[in-house]
């Protein structure tokens, strides 16, 4: 609720981002997963929301909408014993889904949406996704993503583990 930019520790800022959001209450960025999001990131632009990247003044209304969402899915998973995971419970699929509700209430709110310029790189990738780990090791990320202002080095090691976490979960909550 202070106000200010939350970015993911596998981010690299490539320039200066404050022309992305001055005059701006509410910034958010959307991955790429396929060539469809890259040709036309207007087709549903809350769609792929990301919490990697996220620029907010002090006190802004949505964060109410995120929080209340949070204590909604936590309530339905132990009523209906039923586990979401953390890209659904409080990860990026809240986020999205909390936007979306938010800007039907509010249509006329300006919240902007960043692609390109901070998601170069979707997570679906592959090819670039190999691109990204060689620019990483060669230090000519800034080169090679010369539009973007900032490029998240996604690589999701984290996700097949969570995976095994989440069906062992599962498993265990159901059968108390």
């Amino acid at each position: 609720f202070f106000g200010g930019v939350v970015i993911d520790i596998d981010f690299e800022s490539l320039k200066d981002m404050s022309t992305l959001i001055n005059d701006t209450f509410l910034c958010l960025g959307r991955e790429q997963w396929d060539e469809k999001d890259k040709a036309n990131p207007e087709t549903d632009k809350f769609r792929q929301l990301a919490t990697g990247w996220i620029a907010s003044t002090k006190g802004h209304p949505l964060w109410w909408f995120v929080i209340n969402e949070v204590i909604r899915r936590a309530e339905l998973q132990v009523a209906h014993r039923q586990l979401l995971g953390v890209i659904r419970a409080t990860g990026p699929q809240l986020l999205e889904d909390s936007v979306r509700e938010y800007h039907k209430l509010y249509p006329d709110s300006k919240i902007k949406v960043l692609s390109n310029e901070i998601y170069p790189v979707g997570p679906g990738d592959k090819k670039h996704m190999l691109r990204d780990q060689c620019c990483v090791r060669q230090r000519s990320c800034v080169e090679i993503y010369s539009q973007a202002y900032a490029v998240h080095h996604y690589s999701a090691s984290w996700y097949d583990q969570y995976l095994k976490e989440l069906e062992d979960e599962r498993k265990t909550f159901l059968s108390t």
